[in-house]
């Protein structure tokens, strides 16, 4: 991959030089196709005003009874956010967090987006245990709260939607390269033609990236394509064609080990050690590849009815080899701390496919106006995985970490093994209904039925869920500047392929109320939110394999967001977050100590009324750029989390934290050269390591240097 550079820079030249005579031109779009739609879809708006993802059709966000926030391309680019962690850091109440380094993770409203979220790209499912790269992304929608009423299985908290750029009816080029510390090199380019004659437009989007990270032997490498077509087959029928594929390989890191105190029995300090001490193997690793393929036809039956249909197919192959820091550990004999190590191996291959079949109806009876939806889709998951554990591998120095474990001699056990088949059938409907001009009702529901099992050796089980998820929104403007909304909707998430025997299903229950209010002709936005959120059944796996549903939690909070556009091109946002997650009812059974023959003793502890893990009281987020004269630009944004703890022991927790980040740019004809400064303060903070026993040191001042080339 080391032309990989040369090669995009080459093929930006030879495409410059195509589509020059097309510099700033827009080709004329023939009378049946829908001009305002393409030369809308070109505008930049710095205040986002419509959303999809709570409705499944763009709907102004003024007229959702929900909470929902919207992060656009032109905060995406001026912030150089590379991967969907680091743009939802935008969105009120949202803490970003990572898997291990070699995956997406973050919070919504208290509850984690592995176990608790949804993911979708352009509104169909995908697998949560990767990093969602924004090369190809135009923006991203998060509906917070339940959102199995449309989505089925697993949105207890949150639905994030990527919506990808899509092909348009004019000929363009853009051209983007990132260059910065730890040898990070990001370049991608997004290269459009179209044939309004002929009824077509292509776009392709394109990713390498090479970077070292700021830890030691973490270096990462990510190669992504992305062709799409559209297709006018008639005036009323359009055909979407649009195919990915990703490989990333990255280096795990499980980060620094908190240090045993033998007084309180707990691991309960950060080693002072550099913060770019690793403690990994040489043999970790962490292979990637993701395929996906959607197409879609979408056709106008009447003025009033339209019917959309959408095959989808997402392949995720993962190979990973991981090493994982259970703490460091006085060792009797020499007095020196040795930090505590075992290994994990993961050969992971999902295949999904599916289809979504859709009607959208407007209708008004009896005085009524009503915006129908109503749907149908299936799915169908096949897993075949295999998860190996090697228990102990040799300890290393914590202050002189000298490698000494030999990859042949690390013996591995089978832990988990899945031959697994998912089989999901949900019919779904909603409603909008206008009342009156003040008073609007929504009404959603989805029934799905979904069918489990498990062929590996040792795991045989059949399982089957029947669920049922309303959601019923209210939504009053007593002035056309001023909505109040209340809404109450539930969700489920049926267990694991990992979890072994028969559990139910994970609920959550949300009753949420709030305001959005706009002035000045929609250059001043406020939401405020208040919502009360019921998890049951929480599945947890205990460290001896064995998983019981022991768990309940509660989160409530308040988020307030405020966008402003006072001038042109002047944007800012400030959002505020408090949060109040605690567990209800939680036990854990975990290792204390050793038997006589070496085997682990286990405990029942009880975290009832504890915090749950990343879960801080206040998050507070200020971002604002401002285009100067002749050219220059300015940005600045702020961030500041409270205390979190970091597992539901609640014994270690991470420190409060403020972060500066800001942008420079200078705009020349069709180029623009930027400089992003990163934690500006050098802010020394932690983020999510492994279990209780560790934490990852966050990246200290960084600076890169950005040139946008768009014609």
């Amino acid at each position: 991959m080391k032309h990989v550079l040369a090669i995009l820079l080459t093929i930006s030249l030879i495409l410059f030089y195509t589509f020059e005579l097309y510099a700033q031109t827009i080709i004329e779009v023939d009378t049946k196709v829908d001009t305002t739609v393409v030369i809308e879809a070109m505008k930049e708006r710095l205040i986002p005003k419509y959303s999809s993802v709570a409705t499944k059709i763009d709907v102004p966000l003024q007229q959702i009874p929900m909470s929902v926030s919207v992060v656009n391309s032109n905060m995406i680019e001026n912030q150089n956010n590379f991967v969907l962690g680091d743009a939802v850091t935008n969105v009120s109440g949202v803490n970003t967090q990572t898997g291990n380094g070699v995956h997406d993770y973050f919070i919504i409203r208290g509850l984690n987006s592995l176990d608790n979220g949804l993911i979708l790209t352009d509104g169909t499912m995908e697998p949560e245990v990767t990093y969602y790269n924004l090369y190809n992304v135009d923006r991203i929608e998060v509906l917070k709260g339940p959102g199995a009423f449309l989505y089925g299985s697993n949105p207890l908290s949150g639905t994030v939607n990527l919506v990808r750029k899509q092909p348009m009816f004019n000929k363009f080029i853009a051209a983007h390269s990132t260059m910065g510390q730890f040898n990070t090199y990001r370049n991608s380019i997004d290269v459009g033609i179209g044939d309004t004659q002929k009824k077509f437009a292509i776009r392709l989007n394109a990713l390498w990236e090479n970077a070292d990270n700021y830890r030691n032997d973490k270096k990462n490498e990510i190669v992504a394509i992305n062709p799409a077509i559209t297709y006018y087959l008639t005036p009323k029928t359009t055909v979407n064609v649009n195919a990915e594929y990703i490989n990333s390989k990255y280096k795990p890191d499980s980060g620094i080990p908190l240090v045993y105190n033998f007084l309180m029995r707990r691991l309960n300090r950060l080693a002072d050690v550099p913060r770019t001490n690793s403690y990994q193997t040489p043999f970790d690793f962490s292979n990637q590849k993701i395929t996906r393929v959607k197409m879609s036809v979408e056709q106008k039956l009447t003025e009033a009815i339209a019917f959309q249909s959408k095959i989808y197919f997402t392949r995720l192959d993962w190979n990973s080899q991981g090493t994982l820091i259970n703490g460091a550990f006085p060792n009797e004999w020499t007095g020196k701390l040795n930090v505590s190590r075992s290994m994990s191996y993961i050969d992971d291959v999902r295949d999904v496919v599916g289809n979504q079949n859709e009607f959208t109806l407007s209708v008004a009876s009896g005085g009524l106006k009503h915006e129908l939806l109503a749907g149908f889709e299936w799915n169908v998951l096949q897993e075949d995985y295999m998860y190996d554990v090697a228990q102990t591998i040799p300890s290393i120095d914590l202050y002189n970490p000298v490698e000494t474990a030999v990859q042949s001699q690390i013996i591995y056990y089978p832990y988990l093994r899945g031959d697994v088949k998912n089989v999901v059938l949900a019919p779904y409907a909603l409603d909008q209904v206008a009342i009156s001009d003040q008073l609007q009702m929504t009404l959603g529901v989805r029934y799905d039925y979904i069918q489990f099992e498990n062929k590996a050796a040792g795991y045989l089980a059949d399982r089957s869920y029947r669920q049922l998820n309303p959601m019923l929104g209210i939504n009053y403007s007593p002035v056309q500047q001023i909505s109040l909304y209340a809404n109450s909707g539930q969700a489920f998430a049926s267990p694991s392929s990992q979890i072994v025997g028969d559990q139910e299903a994970e609920t959550s229950r949300q009753y949420e109320a709030g305001v959005k209010q706009v002035w000045f002709d929609g250059r001043a936005n406020l939401d405020v939110a208040c919502y009360f959120i019921i998890k049951e059944n929480i599945v947890i796996p205990g460290m001896d394999g064995i998983s019981k549903q022991l768990g309940d939690m509660e989160s409530k909070g308040v988020e307030v967001d405020l966008r402003l556009e006072p001038l042109h091109d002047w944007f800012a946002t400030v959002s505020y977050a408090l949060s109040d997650v605690k567990l209800t009812r939680f036990y854990e059974r975990v290792p204390v100590g050793k038997d006589q023959y070496g085997m682990p003793i286990y405990m029942m502890f009880d975290r009832t009324g504890n915090r749950s893990p990343f879960t801080p009281m206040h998050i507070l987020n200020f971002w604002t750029t401002k285009a100067m004269v002749n050219g220059l630009g300015v940005g600045v944004g702020a961030r500041y989390l409270s205390s979190q703890f970091i597992a539901s022991d609640n014994v270690y927790q991470i420190d409060a934290a403020f972060t500066l980040n800001a942008i420079v740019y200078y705009t020349m004809g069709p180029a623009r050269f930027s400089l992003n400064f990163k934690n500006m303060t050098d802010e020394a903070y932690e983020i999510r390591g492994f279990n209780n026993s560790s934490v990852i040191p966050a990246a200290p001042r960084a600076i890169y240097g950005k040139i946008d080339v768009a014609l």
